[in-house]
């Protein structure tokens, strides 16, 4: 788990793909640790931050259709977290994130 620190640093040193997909993953994974040192509004501070990084890495998520796909998914969980996390709790968030995880990798995989 890093500190919002740490996770700016690494917000504003992303310039990949997977460098975003690993931030989303983390936060998203670790969700209830991390509200208990960040707001939700750091969930969609972080879901802005990644939409507007986008265009920068369009070329390479175009070429990993399965990233781009978790890109995309990861970031409306983030921008919508507040309600995301109210209406489905913590338990299925965690397994909405494992389950898209999968997915990806299961993909890249075969």
């Amino acid at each position: 788990m890093y500190s919002n620190v740490e996770l700016n640093n690494l917000l504003h040193n992303a310039n990949s793909l997977s460098d975003l997909l690993n931030i989303q993953t983390e936060v998203l994974q670790n969700a209830e640790e991390y509200l208990q040192i960040v707001s939700p509004d750091y969930f969609i501070f972080i879901g802005l931050h990644c939409r507007d990084t986008f265009p920068k890495i369009l070329a390479e998520a175009l070429n990993n259709m399965e990233g781009f796909q978790a890109f995309n998914q990861f970031t409306y969980i983030l921008l919508n977290f507040e309600k995301y996390l109210s209406n489905a709790g913590i338990d299925y968030l965690s397994k909405t994130v494992k389950t898209i995880e999968e997915i990806m990798y299961s993909s890249t995989v075969s």
